[in-house]
């Protein structure tokens, strides 16, 4: 993944992870495994696991504000997905999280064993095998 962005404007634009003591990790995604052991490789990480899908409530806001509050470390920060950043974005959440170094990890699309070579060509086929079959069926169909 790329450095994680600001979401301040108060705030450096990016962070090393590498130069961060702590991170508190706020996030709801299906399989948060993979993304704690990579930030574990670069810092100390405290993740704040959700459900995926979670809807952030003010009980949640003061959750993560309390569990940052306790990471008593010279350098912190909040980090969070693309994902999740979106659903901390309302003004309850701007509110809440005010003051506090809040970063996002950019999300970045990669293909398992580099195979993106043909992606575009496979998924163009596909489209065009559904359309082609969708049209077959609807000259089938009786008018109603």
């Amino acid at each position: 993944p790329s450095s994680p962005t600001r979401r301040s404007s108060d705030l450096p634009a990016t962070v090393e992870l590498n130069r961060v003591t702590q991170v508190l990790l706020v996030c709801g995604i299906a399989n948060p495994g993979p993304l704690v052991q990579y930030l574990k490789k670069k810092c100390k990480v405290s993740p704040l696991i959700f459900k995926d899908h979670h809807r952030y409530t003010a009980a949640d806001m003061a959750r993560i504000r309390q569990r940052f509050e306790q990471l008593n470390v010279p350098s912190r920060i909040i980090l969070t997905t693309e994902k999740d950043a979106s659903k901390l974005r309302d003004e309850a959440g701007r509110e809440a999280l005010a003051g506090l170094p809040v970063y996002v990890l950019p999300i970045r699309v990669a293909f398992h064993n580099g195979r993106d070579d043909n992606f575009d060509e496979t998924l163009r086929n596909t489209v065009k095998e559904n359309v082609f079959f969708q049209q077959r069926i609807s000259a089938r169909e009786p008018m109603a």
